[in-house]
């Protein structure tokens, strides 16, 4: 599954959240980042950009939903 990706509706991020099983991963980029009113509780924020260096950042194991923009 690693490389598939798919679109999941806001209800079931959170219940996958909610049961531990995913974590919300922000990668909207700088300029719209700075930009933004709201931004999503709880999301580890990394620059699409710095994805390479700074993946192992992530908690093994968890399922990742990328938030962007």
């Amino acid at each position: 599954m690693a490389d598939e990706s798919l679109r999941i509706e806001a209800a079931e991020a959170r219940a996958r959240i909610d049961a531990g099983k995913a974590i919300i991963l922000d990668v909207v980029a700088p300029k719209s980042w700075e930009a933004m009113e709201r931004v999503v509780a709880g999301a580890i924020r990394i620059s699409p950009v710095e994805i390479e260096q700074r993946y192992q950042e992530l908690p093994p194991g968890k399922e990742i939903i990328c938030y962007c923009t």
